[in-house]
């Protein structure tokens, strides 16, 4: 493992905790936003033109199909978890662009991370 994408685990596992615990979401949105990009971006052991074909894709899927994910995520968590379901009238908290980002950074990787095992994968014969 490369030291950007050691570096990136440092940023979630110590600023994730610390944001949980501060009253603000901006820290926690932050830390893993920043965090995220630092692992996706990161140089891969083999970083080939397929390698970097993947990463756009798994981008260009996160961007086009998270928008709608990422805010179905943020109104199910504002209004399900948080206990707020049974109010019609009640806004819904607003996401910041960290939040935004945050979830279209888990997508892209986790695509990325399922494209690549699937490239992987032994060709099955007839």
């Amino acid at each position: 493992m490369n030291t950007q994408k050691t570096g990136g685990f440092v940023v979630i596992l110590l600023g994730v905790p610390l944001g949980i615990i501060a009253p603000d979401r901006m820290l926690l949105a932050t830390a893993a936003s920043i965090g995220l990009m630092m692992i996706f971006f990161a140089k891969e052991r083999i970083d080939d033109e397929r390698v970097q074909q993947l990463k756009m894709k798994a981008m260009f899927a996160a961007m086009s199909s998270g928008i709608m994910f990422t805010f179905l995520a943020h109104h199910y968590a504002s209004r399900v978890l948080a206990g707020g379901w049974g109010d019609a009238n009640a806004s819904i908290p607003a996401m910041s662009v960290w939040e935004f980002l945050a979830g279209i950074l888990l997508i892209a990787l986790g695509l990325f991370h399922y494209w690549r095992w699937q490239d992987a994968r032994p060709v099955r014969e007839g």
